[in-house]
């Protein structure tokens, strides 16, 4: 019974009575009306109430029995109700659950993800027929991408199963909507991305450059904002070179067209440093603090505390350790973060390079509690294999080195 309660969708009240039978005949003939005609009126407004009171989500059910009589009130004035027919992502969620045997938690929430991601940039584009196009993202992702977990054995049906067939089944699903094929590409190079598949992301990514490139051109924002994501899987790969020329080219498209320059300031100044041009890089973050901090009445941007970190990561390439320090501690404990996984992940990684700062201080008792505080809580939100996590370990590795702990430091190389 609580399976079917929590796992088994009500049937509409129009499907209900379409099995009824003879019965169906006589409560149609009691209404002076046919079995198709009265299926066909449950169908529209008057089904969507029952139906939203015994929805699966607390949050999408009525809030109270007073609302549900509310809602009926409305019915019968022929106001606007506070049900309605289920969005594309709520069928969604619905078919995660059919799905969910054989996806496991991580790919449902995946499809869920790209799901509300694809169909926010498809109602960011402005068109009429909004709806339209969301539905086609909605069935590709329902249908075809989650639909192919069943043919999956219970292991294989990981979210790179999914991804990787997502792909697959997206060569030329959309030749007449090539905007539809960009914004999913994009979303599977952003969760290609954060799985560390770089290749794939990388492969995502120019594809959907492609296709806007022929769509808008190569200074429309959409292009710019998808080049710009290309410079961050560069980043990943270690091509610094090539972040360093996609950025620059990402910034004078924007001076051209008179726009803010924070966020590829960021970035450009991240590919300065990264390829060693430390004096550029601190003259990019110094006027991205000045510019921002200009105005103290202004809400800051959401990468503020990335400027601050940035800029200590250069003093500290410049041997400014107690500058670096000061300023990592004002980012990390004094400056809001935005609540995000990227977020959270950026502050491990900074909060890594804090625990570094001291060790090249020599003050090894901060540095090593910060290290393996830092490092357990990587491993469990990264995971003990990605690269971040990897990065802070060495680091650690590092300081029992220089506190002559060989064996420590041994077995975490090791590691």
């Amino acid at each position: 019974v609580r399976k079917a309660i929590r796992d088994t969708d009500p049937k509409t009240p129009s499907t209900r009575l379409g099995k009824l039978g003879e019965e169906a005949r006589k409560l149609a003939e009691s209404r002076r009306t046919e079995v198709a005609t009265l299926a066909k009126k449950l169908h529209q407004e008057l089904e969507w109430i029952p139906l939203k009171a015994m929805r699966k989500e607390r949050s999408e059910r009525y809030r109270s029995a007073s609302e549900l009589a509310d809602d009926i009130e409305n019915y019968l004035k022929g106001a606007p109700l506070i049900a309605g027919p289920m969005s594309t992502v709520y069928r969604l969620k619905k078919s995660v659950r059919r799905h969910k045997a054989l996806v496991g938690g991580a790919a449902a929430v995946f499809v869920v993800l790209v799901a509300g991601i694809a169909v926010s940039t498809i109602f960011a584009l402005g068109q009429a027929h909004t709806r339209a196009e969301a539905q086609l993202i909605a069935d590709f992702l329902e249908k075809d991408v989650l639909g192919s977990a069943a043919l999956a054995r219970a292991d294989e049906a990981t979210v790179g199963y999914l991804l990787d067939t997502a792909s697959k089944i997206l060569e030329g699903k959309f030749q007449d909507k090539p905007l539809i094929e960009a914004s999913i590409r994009k979303t599977l190079a952003g969760t290609y991305r954060v799985l560390g598949e770089t290749q794939k992301a990388e492969q995502q990514a120019v594809d959907a450059i492609r296709i806007y490139e022929n769509h808008y051109g190569a200074d429309h924002s959409m292009t710019r904002g998808a080049r710009a994501f290309l410079g961050w899987v560069y980043h990943d790969q270690g091509r610094y070179r090539d972040m360093e020329h996609i950025w620059t080219e990402n910034l004078e498209f924007r001076r051209h067209a008179s726009e803010v320059e924070l966020q590829p300031g960021n970035a450009l100044g991240a590919a300065y440093w990264f390829v060693g041009k430390y004096e550029e890089a601190e003259s990019v973050f110094d006027n991205l603090l000045r510019s921002v901090s200009s105005d103290p009445q202004a809400k800051k941007p959401a990468l503020f505390p990335w400027y601050k970190c940035n800029l200590a990561r250069v003093y500290s390439s410049q041997g400014r350790y107690e500058a670096a320090e000061r300023l990592y501690e004002d980012a990390l404990y004094h400056t809001e973060w935005p609540q995000a996984y990227y977020s959270t992940s950026a502050q491990f990684v900074y909060t890594g390079e804090l625990a570094d700062t001291y060790r090249k201080r020599g003050r090894y008792d901060e540095a090593e509690a910060l290290f393996d505080r830092t490092s357990k809580e990587m491993r469990q939100f990264l995971g003990v294999k990605h690269l971040r996590t990897l990065a802070c370990l060495c680091d650690l590795a590092r300081l029992y080195v220089e506190r002559d702990r060989h064996e420590e430091a041994k077995a975490l190389f090791n590691e």
